[in-house]
């Protein structure tokens, strides 16, 4: 996937992602919390059992709280054997007592151990996600400034627009036109949203206007009729492909001419500039209309996240429930090893993790063992949450979308 520039991030809420950096802000701070608990609890073990092996650290007034979870581990699987070595000693009653003791204690040490490991990951994903946020923020405020800087300058360039008969055509159309009421409301929406594919446009003006779908298909042919629209097929895995329309030069002055604003770019060009295919991108759309299903937030819109200067990560889509965020990777097979590897290491620097979706079960596969086989060699520890179409299908909200989360350990 190309990586574009700052100015395509014009397009992006950035009320949507204000939200997503806080949410994930809060996510971090609950890790950290949990991070700074599992220590403590280590470090009292620690203290009631292992006093003499703390003293000299005490001696030399150091920070006990600073010392790693894994050491203090050590420290108290140190005592533990010592202590069970003593015991052999003492009579039948006192040996089982002093070996339960030491079981509990030895399950609490590992659980908060356990505990404060998975917590520390946590919190590192975490702030991967929350420095790549604020770089993307940052950039994106500059992007919207520099493009209310250029409207203000210029509110009403069109390439292509002839101001005087567009002006007497809009005068006659309004006089001919019974129904241009209803398709200026067409026309708003279009222009507001970005969007559109057909069966989403009647959704939005059976919702918000009580205009019925088969009045918006009606509109929509009108629409491209008065050369307000161009139509188009959408592609799609399934079913029947449902139509595209898109502003027209005389559309686009029409929608400034209604509000004052340059109409958005058309989610779906947009989505073609950012994605290698059509079959890619029927790929992406149906991603996303069944993570909606499941009961995720999900925005298509290309989002550009900075993990560092002149590096870039641009997840295909990011999905949202219960304050996770997940940047995922749409793959049907076609990319190179090389390119894929690159994809990796910036999916990892920006989400702390890998979210990957494919086309189907052999797909998945071919990925999760690529996947297995780069971590490896590279000697990476990662998380991989990895699923495919048919198991979206199959599955209904509230339920996992993953066919499978793997963890890797560093080699």
């Amino acid at each position: 996937m190309s990586i574009r520039p700052h100015d395509d991030l014009d397009l992006m809420s950035l009320r949507r992602l204000s939200d997503s950096l806080e949410a994930t802000r809060t996510m971090l701070r609950q890790a950290q919390k949990i991070a700074q608990e599992a220590q403590s609890a280590l470090l009292g073990l620690a203290g009631e059992f292992c006093a003499h092996e703390l003293q000299p650290r005490q001696e030399k007034n150091e920070d006990l709280s600073l010392i790693p979870a894994a050491e203090l581990a050590a420290i108290l699987r140190g005592r533990f054997r010592s202590l069970k070595l003593a015991s052999t000693n003492g009579t039948a009653n006192q040996l089982v007592e002093a070996n339960r003791a030491l079981r509990e204690l030895g399950t609490e040490l590992e659980n908060q151990r356990n505990r404060a490991v998975q917590a520390h990951q946590q919190v590192v994903r975490l702030e991967s996600q929350v420095h790549a946020l604020e770089r993307t923020l940052e950039n994106e405020r500059q992007a919207r400034r520099e493009a209310q800087a250029a409207q203000v300058q210029n509110p009403k360039s069109l390439p292509g627009a002839d101001v005087a008969t567009y002006q007497s055509w809009l005068a006659s159309w309004k006089s001919e036109n019974r129904n241009w009421e209803r398709d200026c409301k067409l026309i708003r929406v279009i222009g507001q949203t970005g969007l559109s594919i057909s069966n989403e446009l009647e959704q939005i003006l059976e919702k918000e206007s009580q205009i019925s779908p088969r009045t918006t298909r009606r509109a929509l042919l009108e629409c491209v009729q008065a050369e307000l629209l161009e139509q188009d097929v959408t592609p799609t895995l399934d079913g029947r492909p449902p139509q595209s329309y898109y502003l027209t030069d005389k559309g686009k002055w029409l929608y400034q001419e209604l509000t004052g604003e340059a109409p958005r770019i058309q989610e779906r060009l947009q989505l073609l500039k950012a994605h290698k295919s059509e079959r890619h991108l029927a790929v992406i759309l149906k991603t996303a209309e069944l993570f909606t299903h499941l009961g995720f937030q999900v925005e298509r819109e290309p989002v550009q996240l900075q993990i560092e200067t002149n590096r870039y990560f641009m997840p295909d889509l990011v999905v949202r429930q219960e304050g996770e965020t997940y940047y995922i990777e749409v793959e049907i097979g076609e990319k190179e090893k090389t390119s894929l590897h690159r994809k990796w290491e910036n999916a990892l620097a920006a989400g702390g993790r890998i979210c990957v979706v494919t086309d189907n079960m052999s797909t998945l596969r071919r990925i999760q063992g690529g996947i297995a086989q780069w971590s490896r060699f590279e000697g990476l520890g990662l998380k991989l949450y990895i699923t495919c179409l048919s198991t979206l299908k199959s599955k209904d909200p509230g339920q996992s979308p993953w066919y499978a989360v793997k963890e890797y350990s560093p080699a």
